[in-house]
C-alpha cells in the first residue's frame, strides 16, 4: 500500500494533436485518497491528459508536477509512481495469460509469486492462466490488463475508459481495487463516460471538451 502522501498539480497544461487543440489552459489538482474522473465527449482530450499525466506524452505549454517535482522535463519520476492502462491492452496473443503478465512483472521487478497469483484471482484469471492471449474475449483481454494494477503496488492509478468490455461482475471488482487502493492513499485519474461510485473514495469530476482553437 501507498506510504506516504502524493500529490499531482497540473497548471495551464495546452495540447495540440493532430493540429487540433485538444486542452487549453487546463488547471487540476488530485492527491492521496481521491479519485478523479475526466469526463466529456471522444476527442474532448481524456486519453491526451492521462498520457500526459504518465509521462509519455509532453504538453505544448504548461505544468505538471509531482510532490512539487517536474514530471514534465523528468517524466521517469511519474514512470516509477504510475500504472497506465490505456485503450489498447498491451497483450502479445501468442503469450499465454500467466506468461504475459510475468513480462509485466520482470519490468516492475519487484511482483512476487503471490502477487502474481493474487493478480489472477482476483480478475478471475486462475483458471485461463495457461491459456494463449489470441483465444480471450475482448473482456477477458480487458481483465488481463487491469490486473497487472495488483502486480507491484503503484500510488498513482492512471486508467482509460477501464470498464470497456467488462460484465457487470468484473466491473464491479474493478470499483472494489480502487475503493482499496484510494481508501490506503492511492490516487485514480481516470477517463471515463460514466460517473464511477467508488466507495470510500474522494471523488471528483473533471469536464474536458470545452478547448478552442
Amino acid at each position: 500500500m501507498p506510504t506516504h502522501t502524493i500529490s499531482i498539480l497540473g497548471q495551464n497544461i495546452s495540447c495540440i494533436r493532430n493540429g487540433r487543440r485538444v486542452l487549453k489552459d487546463l488547471s487540476f489538482e488530485t492527491h492521496s485518497g481521491h479519485a478523479l474522473l475526466l469526463m466529456g465527449p471522444n476527442g474532448s482530450g481524456k486519453s491526451t491528459l492521462l498520457r500526459i499525466c504518465a509521462g509519455l506524452l509532453r504538453p505544448d505549454a504548461g505544468a505538471l508536477t509531482l510532490n512539487g517535482e517536474d514530471g514534465i522535463d523528468n517524466p521517469g519520476i511519474l514512470h516509477a509512481a504510475h500504472h497506465y492502462i490505456g485503450h489498447a491492452n498491451g497483450l502479445k496473443s501468442a503469450l499465454t495469460v500467466v506468461e504475459n503478465l510475468s513480462v509485466w512483472r520482470s519490468l516492475f521487478g519487484t511482483a512476487s509469486d503471490a502477487g502474481l497469483d493474487h493478480a489472477l484471482s482476483t480478475f478471475g484469471l486462475a483458471k485461463m492462466a495457461e491459456t494463449p492471449a489470441h483465444y480471450l474475449s475482448a473482456g477477458q483481454k480487458r481483465r488481463v490488463a487491469l490486473s497487472r494494477l495488483l502486480l507491484e503496488e503503484r500510488s498513482i492509478w492512471l486508467l482509460d475508459e477501464p470498464l470497456n468490455g467488462l460484465d457487470e461482475k468484473h466491473a464491479a471488482i474493478l470499483i472494489d481495487c480502487l475503493s482499496q487502493h484510494t481508501r490506503s492513499g492511492g490516487m485514480a485519474i481516470v477517463a471515463t463516460h460514466q460517473v464511477l461510485d467508488i466507495p470510500e473514495a474522494e471523488l471528483s469530476i473533471l469536464q474536458l471538451g470545452n478547448a478552442t482553437p
